[in-house]
């Protein structure tokens, strides 16, 4: 079944390069055990399409196989700043916390898993043993409810800034980074941001228009008053020949 899918994603991709099909094409190999096409396949894949999220997932899923799990994590935290009800997404990145012992942002994963979908009991079963766990003291709330925000918030707040900036999107960047300011006041990585943005409304020394116009017509004055000047001299000096001078 997977070759025949294989197949036939691979004619497809062959006729369109930048097709979105190089997602499902590298799960296919992913789970035919072609761990390395699928690998060669996704990456790029998320190269030629940086903004699918689809892809960004069936490239982290390979990472995780691969044990590269902090680079799987870089992805599919990418795709929960703008998909934060993606479950698979946010299934995914909760193994990798556990796999990395991140117990506190896998509770909070876990969390968001259980008000999304309530009857998914082997995600509750997971959130039930994080409970328990010594090193987990957290309420259960979802990101819009928390008013306290953590490490990873802020991560995926500066993600998505920058993901804003990538795509020129300056206004809401800057008021993405001051609503964050108000919760992390003085963060050196959202001032840097903001200092970033800032420079970009700034003139950059450039002369305006007007200031051009206004200095061309000055120019012109002092032109004309030179050659009135000039004239009268010429007209002196014939003058003066005149009378022998």
């Amino acid at each position: 079944m997977e070759n025949l899918k294989i197949k036939q994603f691979e004619e497809i991709l062959k006729q369109e390069p930048t097709s979105k099909v190089f997602a499902p094409l590298s799960e296919a190999y992913r789970k035919n055990g072609e761990i390395e096409k699928a690998l060669q396949i996704s990456v790029k894949g998320v190269e030629l399409n940086p903004n699918y999220n689809g892809g960004k997932l069936a490239l982290a899923l390979v990472l995780v196989d691969l044990n590269q799990d902090k680079d799987a994590r870089t992805y599919l935290e990418e795709i929960i700043v703008q998909e934060e009800d993606n479950i698979l997404a946010l299934k995914v990145l909760g193994k990798v916390c556990l796999k990395q012992k991140d117990f506190d942002s896998a509770y909070k994963i876990y969390s968001s898993i259980k008000l999304l979908k309530p009857e998914d009991q082997n995600s509750k079963k997971i959130l039930d043993g994080l409970s328990k766990n010594k090193n987990v003291d957290v309420e259960i709330k979802s990101d819009r409810q928390k008013k306290n925000v953590g490490p990873l918030d802020l991560e995926k707040k500066i993600a998505f800034i920058d993901a804003l900036i990538e795509q020129s999107k300056y206004k809401k960047a800057k008021d993405e980074v001051n609503q964050s300011l108000n919760a992390y006041v003085d963060n050196p990585e959202l001032l840097k941001r903001k200092h970033y943005l800032q420079s970009l409304s700034k003139p950059n020394n450039l002369i305006s228009k007007s200031t051009i116009t206004t200095n061309y017509q000055d120019n012109l004055k002092k032109i004309k008053t030179l050659k009135t000047i000039l004239q009268k001299i010429e007209k002196r000096s014939h003058n003066d020949s005149n009378f022998g001078l």
